[in-house]
Protein backbone atom coordinates (compact mmCIF):
# COMPACT_ATOMS: atom_id res chain seq x y z
CA UNK A 1 0.00 0.00 0.00
CA UNK A 2 1.03 3.33 -0.74
CA UNK A 3 3.08 5.33 -3.23
CA UNK A 4 6.24 2.96 -4.89
CA UNK A 5 7.83 6.81 -5.32
CA UNK A 6 7.34 10.10 -4.67
CA UNK A 7 9.07 12.93 -6.85
CA UNK A 8 9.21 16.41 -4.74
CA UNK A 9 9.79 19.67 -6.69
CA UNK A 10 10.41 22.90 -5.21
CA UNK A 11 12.91 25.69 -6.48
CA UNK A 12 13.72 25.63 -2.49
CA UNK A 13 16.65 23.70 -1.60
CA UNK A 14 16.00 24.19 1.89
CA UNK A 15 12.40 22.91 1.31
CA UNK A 16 13.80 19.87 -0.60
CA UNK A 17 16.23 18.96 2.59
CA UNK A 18 13.03 18.93 4.64
CA UNK A 19 11.40 16.70 2.36
CA UNK A 20 14.28 14.39 2.60
CA UNK A 21 14.30 14.53 6.14
CA UNK A 22 10.39 14.29 6.76
CA UNK A 23 10.93 10.35 4.89
CA UNK A 24 13.43 9.27 6.93
CA UNK A 25 11.76 10.23 9.80
CA UNK A 26 8.86 8.63 8.93
CA UNK A 27 10.67 5.44 8.14
CA UNK A 28 10.69 5.30 4.36
CA UNK A 29 13.10 3.89 1.61
CA UNK A 30 15.26 7.00 0.82
CA UNK A 31 15.55 5.68 -2.93
CA UNK A 32 11.43 6.00 -2.82
CA UNK A 33 12.24 9.60 -2.23
CA UNK A 34 13.51 12.28 -5.16
CA UNK A 35 14.00 15.75 -4.92
CA UNK A 36 14.16 18.48 -7.96
CA UNK A 37 15.67 21.50 -7.29
CA UNK A 38 13.51 23.24 -10.50
CA UNK A 39 10.68 25.52 -11.16
CA UNK A 40 7.29 23.65 -10.94
CA UNK A 41 6.67 25.00 -14.82
CA UNK A 42 10.02 23.90 -15.77
CA UNK A 43 9.70 20.39 -14.51
CA UNK A 44 6.13 19.75 -15.52
CA UNK A 45 7.31 20.48 -18.95
CA UNK A 46 10.07 18.69 -19.28
CA UNK A 47 7.84 16.09 -17.95
CA UNK A 48 5.58 16.05 -20.69
CA UNK A 49 8.25 16.47 -23.34
CA UNK A 50 9.18 13.05 -21.95
CA UNK A 51 5.80 11.73 -21.70
CA UNK A 52 6.23 11.08 -18.06
CA UNK A 53 2.81 9.99 -16.18
CA UNK A 54 2.14 10.08 -12.01
CA UNK A 55 -0.77 8.50 -10.71
CA UNK A 56 -0.83 11.52 -8.00
CA UNK A 57 -0.03 14.76 -8.28
CA UNK A 58 -0.15 17.40 -5.62
CA UNK A 59 -0.01 21.01 -6.75
CA UNK A 60 0.52 23.38 -3.51
CA UNK A 61 2.49 26.41 -4.95
CA UNK A 62 2.93 29.35 -3.33
CA UNK A 63 0.21 32.61 -3.61
CA UNK A 64 0.55 34.10 -6.75
CA UNK A 65 -2.04 36.65 -5.90
CA UNK A 66 -0.12 38.97 -2.60
CA UNK A 67 -2.41 41.47 -3.62
CA UNK A 68 -5.86 42.16 -5.84
CA UNK A 69 -4.42 43.94 -8.53
CA UNK A 70 -2.26 41.04 -9.51
CA UNK A 71 -5.66 38.82 -9.45
CA UNK A 72 -5.79 38.10 -13.60
CA UNK A 73 -1.77 37.68 -13.60
CA UNK A 74 -2.36 34.63 -10.79
CA UNK A 75 -5.34 33.38 -12.57
CA UNK A 76 -3.74 32.97 -15.73
CA UNK A 77 -0.10 31.68 -14.05
CA UNK A 78 -2.44 29.11 -11.85
CA UNK A 79 -4.43 28.08 -14.84
CA UNK A 80 -1.22 27.20 -16.70
CA UNK A 81 0.38 25.40 -13.76
CA UNK A 82 -2.57 23.14 -13.57
CA UNK A 83 -3.28 22.17 -17.17
CA UNK A 84 0.65 21.54 -17.14
CA UNK A 85 -0.11 18.97 -14.29
CA UNK A 86 -3.49 17.67 -15.65
CA UNK A 87 -1.53 17.09 -18.75
CA UNK A 88 0.77 14.52 -16.85
CA UNK A 89 -1.49 12.68 -14.47
CA UNK A 90 -2.41 9.38 -15.67
CA UNK A 91 -5.33 7.57 -16.79
CA UNK A 92 -7.34 7.22 -14.44
CA UNK A 93 -4.99 9.06 -11.64
CA UNK A 94 -5.77 12.18 -9.64
CA UNK A 95 -4.92 15.24 -9.49
CA UNK A 96 -4.73 17.73 -6.07
CA UNK A 97 -4.68 21.39 -6.93
CA UNK A 98 -4.43 23.93 -3.56
CA UNK A 99 -4.33 27.87 -3.79
CA UNK A 100 -3.45 30.13 -0.52
CA UNK A 101 -3.80 33.39 -2.35
CA UNK A 102 -6.16 35.04 -0.43
CA UNK A 103 -7.31 37.38 -3.26
CA UNK A 104 -8.57 34.62 -5.40
CA UNK A 105 -12.11 33.21 -4.00
CA UNK A 106 -13.64 29.49 -4.23
CA UNK A 107 -15.45 30.32 -7.39
CA UNK A 108 -12.86 31.39 -8.97
CA UNK A 109 -10.01 28.91 -8.09
CA UNK A 110 -13.39 26.34 -9.25
CA UNK A 111 -13.18 28.10 -12.43
CA UNK A 112 -9.55 28.23 -13.11
CA UNK A 113 -8.99 24.61 -11.98
CA UNK A 114 -12.20 23.47 -14.44
CA UNK A 115 -10.62 25.29 -17.26
CA UNK A 116 -7.22 23.94 -16.78
CA UNK A 117 -8.36 20.14 -16.80
CA UNK A 118 -10.34 21.47 -19.95
CA UNK A 119 -7.28 23.25 -21.64
CA UNK A 120 -5.46 19.76 -21.25
CA UNK A 121 -8.11 17.96 -22.95
CA UNK A 122 -9.01 16.11 -19.96
CA UNK A 123 -12.16 15.24 -17.73
CA UNK A 124 -12.76 15.34 -14.41
CA UNK A 125 -14.44 13.69 -11.75
CA UNK A 126 -14.00 15.99 -8.26
CA UNK A 127 -13.74 14.05 -5.68
CA UNK A 128 -13.33 16.08 -2.82
CA UNK A 129 -13.27 20.25 -2.46
CA UNK A 130 -12.02 21.33 0.74
CA UNK A 131 -10.79 24.87 2.61
CA UNK A 132 -9.79 25.86 5.93
CA UNK A 133 -8.53 22.84 7.82
CA UNK A 134 -9.46 22.56 11.63
CA UNK A 135 -5.36 24.01 12.37
CA UNK A 136 -6.13 27.11 10.17
CA UNK A 137 -9.25 29.05 11.94
CA UNK A 138 -10.27 32.37 11.09
CA UNK A 139 -13.08 34.85 12.47
CA UNK A 140 -16.37 34.21 11.02
CA UNK A 141 -16.31 38.32 10.76
CA UNK A 142 -13.01 37.83 8.44
CA UNK A 143 -13.58 35.54 5.91
CA UNK A 144 -10.70 37.04 3.77
CA UNK A 145 -8.98 34.96 6.18
CA UNK A 146 -10.63 32.12 4.71
CA UNK A 147 -7.78 31.62 2.23
CA UNK A 148 -6.86 27.87 1.74
CA UNK A 149 -8.70 26.02 -1.29
CA UNK A 150 -8.24 22.92 -2.33
CA UNK A 151 -9.92 20.07 -4.57
CA UNK A 152 -9.12 16.42 -5.63
CA UNK A 153 -10.06 14.98 -9.00
CA UNK A 154 -9.92 11.84 -10.88
CA UNK A 155 -8.68 12.44 -14.77
CA UNK A 156 -10.21 10.50 -17.68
Amino acid sequence: AGASHVTTVDVAGAALQAADANWLLNDLHPKQHEGAAMDAFEFLDKAASAKERWDVIIVDPPSFAPNKASVARAQASYEKLFQMAAAVTASDGVLALASCSSHIDFQLFHSVCDAAVGRARRTATVLGVHGQPADHPYPAACTELRYLKFITQMLD
